[in-house]
């Protein structure tokens, strides 16, 4: 094996010990929202708001299903704190969870300059939702 052969047909060891670090390090930086994050780091972040989601998304289909029933049963779920909470709670979580998901698909597709664009796009979205669902709970 060539020690500094960098430029010719033989291997060099600089180049075989690169290859070998980048195969194996999955901790690269990943770009999302002006800020570096690694992978793991990432990675943490969606299981916790798959976990987040799990018992929140059911409690959020029986409390629908429990306002159908009547006209004015969903004025009167709404009426308590806990319901108001617990629905704040599932639309922030659910909020988060389309940020990181979108944000995946940005980098596996678009170049820098529109994974900006579209990020910036998203949360707008976002917020903009946000703000039309936050009189719902409080009127």
């Amino acid at each position: 094996m060539v020690v500094c052969n960098w430029n010719g047909n033989q291997k060099c060891l600089f180049n075989y010990i690169h290859h070998i670090s980048i195969k194996y390090y999955y901790d690269i930086n990943i770009y999302m929202d002006d800020i570096l994050m690694k992978a793991s780091q990432k990675w943490k972040i969606e299981r916790i708001m798959y976990l987040a989601l799990i018992p929140i998304s059911y409690w959020f289909i029986l409390f629908f299903i429990n306002s159908l029933s009547d006209s004015n049963s969903l004025n009167l779920l709404l009426s308590n704190t806990s319901n108001k909470i617990l629905l704040s709670i599932f639309f922030v979580i659910s909020m988060f969870h389309i940020r990181i998901q979108l944000g995946k698909v940005y980098e596996d597709y678009f170049k820098f300059k529109q994974m900006k664009f579209y990020s910036f796009l998203t949360d707008c979205t976002i917020s903009v939702s946000f703000l039309i669902f936050l009189p719902v709970l409080f009127f």
